[in-house]
Order: C-alpha cells, then sequence, then structure tokens
C-alpha cells in the first residue's frame, strides 16, 4: 500500500521467533539488492523473520545499499542502513527505525507503530500473552522437515491421533481415524476438532467426517511460517479453540520463479515418496501475487515389510497417498487507503489402504479395501482500508468446499460388495473486524480491536443408507483491549514493560446454544531479560454435524455378550447408539503462565517456560466404549433401564434409524435391559502440564554459527468418563499422548552450508486393555539434515540442495496385544510405520 506521509508507519512483518531478539548469534541468508529503502526494508524483514517497523517519513525517498551475504540480524540491518542518517532500536518484539531524535525522544512506540498481527490477538502490535510457537519455511527446511506433516509430528505438543493417514483401522474412533488420507493438528490430545485451524487468519471448510482440517492441501513452498498458539482461545476465534490455535501464514510476495523435487523413501521398503513444485510471483509497487503448484506422491506400506508386523499379513500399515495442490495469493492497492487481497486454494488428493477380515492376510478374498478421492477448494476475499487515526478496518468473506468421496470395497471369499459415499463438507464466512488506538496513556496508547459477523457449515454425508443432510450457521461478535500500563520509556526501576490484555466474544449457535467467552491475559517485563506472562480464559467447541445426526442404531443382544449373567436362556437386551440432536457446546476452562529469559550474561540464549491447566467439561462421548462391558460394569448403571415395559421398548425403537439384531426378530417380552448409549454431554477432562522451548545461538565455538535449541513437553491428562465412575488417566494410555514428548538439536550454519541433527523422543507408554498391563517401551530416535545453497553465480546460481535421513537407526516402535487379524501390532497414534526414511531434493530458483 502507498502510505500517505501523515498515516501510520509503514511496517514490515515476517516473524521468526514469538519474540526475536536481535542480540541472537543467529545468522540469515540475505539476498537484497540496492534500492528504494522503504523496499529494502520490508525485504530485510522477510528474509531476517523480524518484524521492522518505520514511518514514510523517515524513510522518504532514501536509497540502500545492497546486502548479501550471511549476516546476523544486527549486523545486516546496520549494513542496510550505511550512510541512511537512519538508526535502529528495539521496542518489544519490534525493531524500529528511524530517526535518530525519533528514537531518543521515544516517541516511535511499537504500539504505534507496528502494524504485525500474530496469532493470539486481533490487535496490531500487541504482544501475544499466551506461549506462541514459531516455525518459518527456512526453520523447517533446515531441520528436515519437507512437509507441514512433518512439521507436525515434531511439534511435541501435537498427538498424532485425530485424523491422521499413518492412524491404523484398530485404533478406537474416539483416539485416531484415517478417513481419506488427511493431516491434521492435535493439540494435547484433546481431538483434531478442538484445534482450530487457519490459512492467513481465514477458516477452512472442515475435511471428511471429524471436523478437522487438512493441511497437507498447502503447497509447502507457499508458506513464510506457521504460528501456534498452545492455549485456549475461543475468546478471540471461536469454537474449535480449545486447545489453541494454528496459522499458516502464506509468502506475502515473491519476485522470481523457482522449481524443487524431492525423492525419498523407506530403507525398509515402501513409502517411496516424490514431490515437485513450482512457485512464481511478481512484486509491484502497489501489489503482489505468489502462485504454488505441487505433486505428490506416496506409496503405501504394508506389514509383511516390516519385522514387527510380518505375522500379521496384509494390513497396509501406512497408505497410498496422492495429491495435486495449487495455490494463488495476492494484494493490490485499489486507493492510497484500501487494498484488495485475495487467497484461493485447490486440492485433489487420491488415497487407499487395505487390511484383512481373517487370518489369511488376503484383504482381496476375505477383507476391505478403502479407497477415497478428495477434492476441497477455499476461497477468501478481503478489503482493507486504513480509517484514519491509526484505525485500519477489514471485511473478509471465505468460502470452502470439502468433497471427501470414498468406497469400501468389502470381499467374503472372493466375493465383493461396494459401498460408496462422501462426506461432503461446506462452509461459508463473511466478518468485519476494526482496530486502532482509542485513547492515551503515560506508557502508550490503549489498542482495541472489535469484530463481528457470520458463518455456516453444511454437512452433506452422501451414503447409501440413512444420509445426513443438516447445516449449522453461527452468529458472532468480540472485541478485544490491550492496556500498556508501563513503557520502556517511563525508565521505572524493575518494571520495564507491562500490559493488560481483556478480550471476550459472544457466539450464537442457531437452535444449540449461546455461548459467552473471555480472556485475560497478562505481560510483566521486570528487566529486559525476563518477562512473564499469564492468561486465564473460557473456550468451547460446538457439537459436530456427525455428532448430532450420525445414524442412531438399535441392536438387539444375548445379553451374555453384554456381560450379564443370571438371567434365563433367550433373554435379550436393546443396545441405542447413533447421533444426539440435543448435543450442547463443549466447554473449558484454560489457564498458563510462563516465564521467558534471556540473560544478558548467556548472550544468544532464550528460554521460555509455560504451565498449561485445562479443564474441559461436558465431552461429547460416546459412554460405553465397549459393548461387552454395558451390562457388567456398575458404572454405566444410569444409563440401564431394567426390565423396560413394552411401550419403553416401542418408544426406544421408534426414535431409531437402523435395527440390527444378533439375535433374530426383536421379542418385547425378553428384553431386560434397554442401554441408552448415543452421543451426549457427559465427560469432564483435566489437562495440566509444562511446556518448555530453548535455543542458544554460540559464537566463537565453532568457525561457523552453532546453535543448539529444543521443545519439550510434559502433560498430564485425566478424564471422568461419566458422574460416579472412577477417574481414568489418559496420557501415557496406549492411543493417547505420552506423558513426555521432547526434540532436541544442534545446527550449524556456514557460509553456504547447515547442517542439523535431532534427537526425538517419545515416553513410554502403558498397555491396560487386557487382564493384566503392559508397558510399551519409549523411543528414541534421530534426524540428520543437510542444505547447501550455492552463491556462484552462472548455472548454480540460486540452486539448493538438501538431504535428510528421518529416524537413522531405524528404530521400530514397540509392539502391543492385538485380538483381530485388521489391527496393526504398535500404536499407530504415536508411532509410525515409516521407519528409516531418506530423501534428497533439488531447488532452483531464478
Amino acid at each position: 500500500m502507498n502510505h500517505h506521509p501523515l498515516s501510520a508507519a509503514a511496517v514490515v512483518a515476517a516473524v521468526g521467533m514469538a519474540a526475536p531478539a536481535m542480540a541472537q548469534a543467529q545468522t540469515h541468508s540475505f539476498n537484497i539488492p540496492a534500492q528504494d529503502l522503504g523496499s529494502a526494508l520490508r525485504a530485510f524483514g522477510q528474509q531476517s523473520r523480524q518484524q521492522i517497523a518505520f514511518d514514510a517519513a523517515d524513510v522518504g525517498a532514501r536509497k540502500s545499499v545492497a546486502l548479501v551475504g550471511e549476516f546476523t540480524a544486527e549486523d545486516g540491518l546496520a549494513r542496510l542502513l550505511e550512510g541512511s542518517g537512519l538508526k535502529s532500536r528495539r521496542v518489544g518484539a519490534v525493531i524500529v527505525v528511524g530517526s535518530p531524535a525519533r528514537l531518543k525522544g521515544g516517541s516511535a512506540s511499537a504500539d504505534e507503530l507496528s502494524a504485525v498481527v500474530v496469532t493470539g490477538t486481533r490487535i496490531r502490535g500487541a504482544p501475544p500473552t499466551s506461549p506462541v510457537i514459531v516455525r518459518s519455511r527456512e526453520q523447517m527446511r533446515e531441520e528436515g522437515q519437507n512437509t507441514l506433516a512433518d512439521l507436525l509430528r515434531d511439534i511435541p505438543q501435537n498427538f498424532g491421533g485425530g485424523q491422521n493417514p499413518g492412524v491404523g483401522v484398530g485404533v478406537p474412533a474416539a483416539n485416531g481415524v484415517n478417513v481419506n488420507g488427511a493431516s491434521s493438528i492435535n493439540l494435547r490430545g484433546l481431538g483434531s476438532d478442538a484445534t482450530l485451524t487457519l490459512l492467513n487468519g481465514r477458516r477452512f471448510s472442515y475435511a471428511a467426517s471429524r471436523q478437522s482440517v487438512d493441511v497437507s492441501t498447502i503447497p509447502i513452498d507457499a508458506v513464510d511460517r506457521i504460528e501456534v498458539v498452545v492455549d485456549g482461545a475461543s475468546a478471540l476465534y471461536g469454537s474449535d479453540a480449545v486447545a489453541g490455535v494454528a496459522n499458516i501464514i502464506l509468502k506475502r510476495d515473491y519476485d522470481g520463479l523457482a522449481v524443487s523435487a524431492l525423492l525419498g523413501g523407506s530403507t525398509d521398503g515402501g513409502g517411496f515418496q516424490q514431490r515437485y513444485g513450482v512457485t512464481t510471483g511478481r512484486r509491484w509497487g502497489s501489489g503482489g501475487v505468489i502462485a504454488a503448484a505441487e505433486y505428490g506422491r506416496q506409496e503405501p506400506v504394508v506389514s509383511s515389510q516390516r519385522d514387527y508386523s510380518s505375522q500379521k499379513p496384509g494390513i497396509t500399515l501406512y497408505p497410498l497417498m496422492e495429491n495435486y495442490n495449487l495455490l494463488v495469493s495476492g494484494h493490490q492497492d485499489l486507493t492510497e487507503v484500501l487494498t484488495f487481497e485475495l487467497d484461493a486454494l485447490f486440492n485433489h488428493r487420491r488415497s487407499s489402504f487395505d487390511f484383512p477380515t481373517d487370518t489369511s492376510g488376503q484383504p482381496l478374498y476375505n477383507g476391505q479395501t478403502v479407497w477415497s478421492d478428495t477434492r476441497s477448494i477455499l476461497i477468501a476475499p478481503a478489503l482493507k482500508a486504513e480509517l484514519g487515526g491509526g484505525w485500519q478496518g477489514e471485511v473478509f468473506g471465505a468460502y470452502g468446499d470439502d468433497r471427501a468421496r470414498f468406497a469400501n470395497r468389502s470381499h467374503v471369499q472372493g466375493v465383493m460388495s461396494e459401498y460408496n459415499g462422501c462426506y461432503c463438507n461446506n462452509s461459508t464466512q463473511l466478518e468485519a473486524t476494526a482496530d486502532g488506538p482509542l485513547m492515551s496513556l503515560p506508557a502508550g496508547p490503549v489498542r482495541a480491536a472489535f469484530g463481528g459477523g457470520y458463518r455456516s457449515n453444511h454437512f452433506d454425508a452422501r451414503r447409501p443408507i440413512y444420509p445426513i443432510l443438516k447445516t449449522q450457521e453461527d452468529y458472532y461478535a468480540y472485541g478485544e483491549l490491550n492496556l500498556p500500563l508501563v513503557s520502556e520509556a517511563q525508565d521505572l526501576a524493575y518494571v520495564r514493560r507491562l500490559s493488560l490484555n481483556l478480550a471476550a466474544r459472544y457466539e450464537k449457535y442457531v437452535d444449540i446454544d449461546e455461548v459467552v467467552t473471555p480472556k485475560i491475559g497478562l505481560s510483566f517485563a521486570p528487566t529486559d531479560a525476563l518477562e512473564f506472562k499469564a492468561a486465564w480464559g473460557k473456550s468451547f467447541k460446538a457439537p459436530t454435524l456427525f455428532q448430532q445426526y450420525n445414524v442412531r442404531q438399535t441392536i438387539i443382544y444375548p445379553v451374555a455378550r453384554l456381560g450379564a449373567s443370571g438371567y434365563p436362556a433367550g433373554a435379550t437386551a436393546v443396545l441405542l447408539s447413533g447421533g444426539n440432536a440435543d448435543l450442547k457446546p463443549e466447554r473449558a476452562t484454560t489457564w498458563t503462565a510462563g516465564v521467558v529469559w534471556r540473560p544478558d550474561a548467556v548472550p544468544g540464549l532464550k528460554l521460555e517456560v509455560s504451565y498449561f491447566h485445562v479443564v474441559y467439561k461436558d465431552r461429547i462421548v460416546t459412554p460405553i466404549p465397549s459393548s461387552s462391558q454395558a451390562l457388567a460394569s456398575p458404572i454405566y448403571g444410569s444409563l440401564v433401564t431394567y426390565a423396560p415395559t413394552t411401550a419403553q421398548v416401542a418408544a426406544a425403537m421408534a426414535t431409531t434409524e437402523l435395527t440390527t439384531s444378533l439375535v433374530g426378530t426383536l421379542d418385547p417380552a425378553t428384553v431386560v435391559a434397554l442401554i441408552d448409549n448415543t452421543n451426549r454431554n457427559a465427560a469432564e477432562q483435566r489437562i495440566q502440564g509444562v511446556d518448555v522451548n530453548f535455543r542458544w545461538s554460540l559464537e566463537g565455538l565453532t568457525s561457523g554459527a552453532l546453535t543448539v535449541l529444543g521443545d519439550a513437553s510434559y502433560l498430564d491428562s485425566q478424564q471422568d468418563l461419566l458422574a460416579g465412575a472412577p477417574t481414568e488417566s489418559l496420557s501415557g494410555q496406549v492411543f493417547n499422548p505420552p506423558k513426555l514428548r521432547g526434540r532436541v538439536g544442534l545446527l550449524w550454519r556456514r557460509d553456504a552450508l547447515a547442517l542439523s541433527g535431532f534427537v526425538n523422543y517419545t515416553g513410554a507408554l502403558k498397555d491396560q486393555r487386557g487382564a493384566v498391563a503392559a508397558d510399551v517401551k519409549a523411543v528414541a530416535t534421530l534426524d540428520l539434515n543437510a542444505v547447501y545453497r550455492s552463491s556462484r553465480d552462472g548455472p548454480l546460481h540460486g540452486v539448493e540442495l538438501t538431504a535428510s535421513v528421518r529416524n537413522l537407526f531405524d528404530t521400530d516402535p514397540d509392539t502391543i496385544a492385538t485380538t483381530l487379524p485388521y489391527e496393526p501390532p504398535f500404536d499407530s497414534t504415536n508411532y509410525t510405520a515409516l521407519g528409516r526414511v531418506v530423501s534428497v531434493s533439488a531447488t532452483k530458483r531464478w
């Protein structure tokens, strides 16, 4: 946008860390030609992943020198400003560039200048009070993460259950499922539907049946960074943000053309992958556009290719997947105060897997083959306007459509029957927002953000038997306030910065409920080296349309199959299961408290430690997970009507859509129990733990730049399934997150070369499904990665080569007991069947 000299400051932002510090010795590769200084600062912000703020009046028509090579952010910016007469100063998370008089007078505060919105707040320049994990595309490349799915596997706070391609058929549906090969984010293991995923701050359409969002639809080369808020955020973003928010942010500008190719595969066989991408774009004075296309294919891994599963042939451990992705993102100034933006995304993915239904291991004789073909789109236009007085407004819309067509082919003694359908979702959103300063305090301006909108989700389950066709509508409004109580400019002893953040959101889900969710956050820095953060809030998740309207079924059982004894021969019980249209939202109270430490005595070190606590009530569950315990366990007594009357049995049957029987036709005279196992708001889950993140850039120890970095998360999760039921531990149990996950490594850079190595740790688990509990051993794996960027002129200029090995020592997952022929003999939510994966890639840029 062309800013008027009297307007708010022009700002460049490309965030590499939640609160980057120029004092750190991390180097970046710069290639910025001599040009006007404003454009050079924008390029510097993108290439260094720093927040750079400047006023157009200060920059004026100044020119920059060229900046080419490897520099720290501090050295690079100093060189870029040589001869300009301008200086730089860090204010909180923002580096302010301006005249010496402006910087000395302290008038260029971060709150006045920053136009950056970091996920976790809706106010430009406001510091988030919840922990934020930030990973740039450059960091992903240097750490050997070739896709967003690779990144998700490496974040300790994320759980591999939910909707993910590696989840096996034998996993309980509440813990994980693979419907169509989609990859979703599942923070804290609270469910893929309890983590909100955004693209440039816009909502996707849900994928398949589990109300998750598929991140594999996004071409990786178009991604600038991903910001993950690991704290409840419904006060700002609405439903689904119970465990947190993941915001995938695209590159805003791209000049040139890049082509890339990747080949890789498992050394144990299977899993061969190939990916090809093209990225192009152009930046002009009043706008820019980036377009990226990607094709990927990964071959399946089958049980006969792994020693630990070869005794159970015919099982697909990791599915065949093929995808085509296309993304276009652009922005154009319409006037000096009005800008149009558009993000558009298309994805086509195919996936398939097999499993046997008997011990012969021949799924094409006795077994099933599951195929899926998914096409999804997202179109998100927006108009942004400078409203004057530092206020900015935006009106945006988003339309998403995800059609996951499936074919289940059942084989019984070689005879095939096919069941086809589609989990078709689409969503529409329209929102208006504004943010800017309200008034001034001695520490700076009080800033606010307000907004409201409408959203609808449409779910069309096209199935041969009892399809679902329903719509869920939502009206909402929110407000957020940031109050700076103390700033650096006031020069108070023991209080460098102190700010308070208040937010609240109102939502009305038509025919479901009305919800108000508040949040309070506090940021306090007694010194430049130390910062404390704390946040408390309410969050919620609306019931999914699948949970509400899935087919209601009646099954007539012999009572012995349900764990009952002492009844006469022929006694039966009626069990009801399926959806419940009267479900209410799940509700949670969350709070976090943490400290960020950057000691002056240890230059380059940043350590962040956070404690989190979540009480998640009214969780929607199928209350009896195993029908064999329905009449055996007293904890399910509240769900059972003993000796029901004929009228009660008839009324129950009238509310269901499908009846199946294990004993023949229904005879009300033989029914001794009526069991209601339909979905309900019943469970309460309590989650607490500690997250640790550190990064230490070391100087003088090697001939290059060495960085030590790591992340770890300790999780304690417990659940009360029903009132009066004993508390059960979830974390540390199979098909649930382990109590401890971590990743620690070294990153070394010198000139055009970057080398890294990381150890990944997944803690031990307990398997208590059988009569005797079994231990599942902890697993540690080692990843190595090398990146070389050619700095030569000629044909090799712009060439980047990467080689990586994931799980170098080919560590296998520990095996677990199974009872059915199609169950993989390991916990496929916490471990992958890919084993050692070797890959090489090449990129050429013009």
